[in-house]
């Protein structure tokens, strides 16, 4: 929630906090290799483009304000507190990449302004572990992503409108159509916090929506004892999150655009799953008898020979 005084709370540049003292000429005029020595860097010094500049000047504006005073949180009357740390961070992390990253990378970006063509549509969870690029050791363009809570996605009953929420359908159709692209991969993961509230039901009466996205995850319930090729010896909210990958492509299938081009060879559908813990990809073999870790032989036997599309089967 929201702190009710955050929005009241101004910081004036220059203005010292309560109980700190204000910084001397002196300090002031140091300049070191990063903010938190106590440099003040300017636009000037990093080159940028001048549509940039004025958006950085901004951040460093708040910067300076965090690097000068000594407060870190206020309290509010009603027992809350906003920190500012975590926003330094983001800075932090700004600043690096206008100084490192983005140079290393101006004619990427440069191609991507005329642009995308990604070959792949990742479909995978809100959750804030799962770094798509990260994990695949990508760049801008690589991937057109989709993140759901869960790696949810409403099925279409009449093989063309979504049953539910629209937007994630509407980008597997521009992903398709659009960008063209010719493969699509759900991700799932482990310490699902929506598989885990499909499994247990808590009460979500102060979040409706989400009580309603999550009625998308119950045929991976319904389905996840009989389903075969899963370790049924993970803990079950780990077999529901597995389970939960294919059948959000069986889900994906429902789409009218999705099965005539699977089944025409035009895209490829991939499940996938990553366990959070171990930073550790699988993928579904159904040769190999279910989600097999990509390791450098199993990757070496996907590289030379095409996978059969991934499908629920389930016990007699």
């Amino acid at each position: 929630m929201r702190c009710p005084t955050a929005d009241r709370v101004h910081a004036v540049p220059g203005a010292s906090a309560p109980g700190s003292r204000r910084p001397s000429k002196r300090a002031q005029g140091r300049k070191g290799a990063y903010p938190e020595q106590g440099a003040r860097v300017h636009s000037s010094h990093l080159n940028l483009h001048s549509s940039v500049a004025p958006a950085l000047r901004g951040f460093q504006i708040v910067l300076s304000i965090l690097r000068k005073s000594r407060l870190r949180k206020i309290d509010c009357e009603k027992g809350c507190a906003v920190t500012l740390c975590d926003v330094d961070k983001l800075i932090r992390g700004l600043l690096r990449y206008q100084q490192h990253a983005l140079p290393q990378r101006r004619e990427l970006f440069e191609a991507l302004g005329k642009g995308q063509s990604p070959d792949t549509i990742f479909l995978t969870c809100a959750d804030s572990r799962i770094e798509p690029n990260l994990l695949l050791q990508g760049e801008p363009g690589d991937l057109f992503q989709v993140r759901t809570v869960g790696n949810l996605i409403a099925p279409a009953p009449d093989g063309d409108r979504a049953s539910g929420d629209v937007s994630e359908a509407a980008a597997i159709e521009y992903g398709m159509l659009a960008l063209n692209a010719k493969n699509i991969v759900i991700c799932g993961h482990s310490r699902c916090g929506a598989m885990a509230a499909v499994l247990d039901k808590p009460s979500l009466d102060r979040m409706p929506n989400l009580r309603t996205w999550l009625t998308h995850g119950v045929p991976s319930l319904d389905r996840v004892q009989r389903a075969e090729q899963i370790d049924h010896a993970l803990p079950l909210v780990e077999q529901l999150s597995q389970v939960n990958v294919l059948q959000q492509l069986d889900h994906l299938r429902t789409y009218t655009l999705v099965r005539e081009r699977e089944e025409l060879g035009e895209v490829f559908l991939h499940a996938w799953w990553f366990d959070v813990a171990t930073g550790e990809l699988y993928i579904f073999d159904t040769e190999r008898g279910g989600f097999v870790l990509l390791d450098e032989e199993e990757g070496e036997r996907i590289l030379n020979h095409h996978l059969k599309a991934p499908r629920l089967s389930f016990a007699p």
